[in-house]
């Protein structure tokens, strides 16, 4: 979680195309990725959970991961981040939209919280991303 909140707070910094400072962050989540059922990383896991989509951005998990690594054209360009990608996106529904799929109780109520109705926000942030790595 560390390693996401750094790249978050980089990608707003001039450092963000140091691939020096930014590089090896990238490498370990997308390595995660990689690797997702031969270790924990730093006790954090990849599975069912982190494949749902939930909002805010305080948790480990793939909407968040995808959105900071969204930043870096080295990530972009890598298939691993492609998949992370896939992941979120086979998750739309019919009409391109998305629904939470776990919520965080005190935000109960907001749209982006909801597991029962799709959520403008959440389909927003998954747009933002395809939007940052269209080609």
């Amino acid at each position: 979680m560390a390693t996401v909140c750094a790249l978050k707070a980089l990608s707003l910094t001039a450092l963000r195309e140091d691939a020096a400072v930014i590089g090896p962050g990238v490498a370990a989540l997308l390595d995660h990725w990689q690797h997702q059922r031969d270790y924990k990383l730093k006790m954090f896991g990849i599975g069912t959970e982190f494949r749902k989509l939930r909002y805010p951005f305080v948790w480990y998990d793939v909407l968040h991961v995808a959105d900071v690594l969204s930043h870096y054209p080295a990530a972009i360009t890598d298939p691993r981040f492609s998949e992370m990608v896939e992941a979120i996106t086979a998750q739309a529904d019919e009409q391109g939209r998305y629904t939470a799929s776990a919520m965080y109780r005190s935000w109960k109520g907001w749209s982006f919280a909801g597991k029962k109705q799709p959520s403008p926000w959440l389909t927003y942030l998954v747009a933002r991303i395809e939007a940052r790595t269209a080609a």
